[in-house]
């Protein structure tokens, strides 16, 4: 049996995965994304759906940052 995906989980563990590898605090994430810090906290606590382009902020705010290389 295939293993349900629980997409929030997923892309919640994500966005805390890279913003810890690039060295960030939720704070300087929300600055660089034009987001609340209460919104990034929020997100990485799988407590509210994100939208796409959302999604793509934080993404781009991730890519910003020197030390993620690895994104590209």
């Amino acid at each position: 049996m295939i293993e349900k995906i629980n997409l929030r989980e997923f892309v919640a563990k994500q966005i805390r995965l890279l913003r810890l590898k690039s060295g960030m605090t939720q704070e300087y994430l929300a600055e660089k994304a034009d987001l609340g810090f209460n919104y990034i906290y929020r997100l990485e606590n799988k407590q509210l759906n994100v939208k796409l382009e959302t999604i793509e902020k934080i993404i781009q705010a991730l890519r910003s940052e020197e030390h993620t290389s690895e994104l590209q």
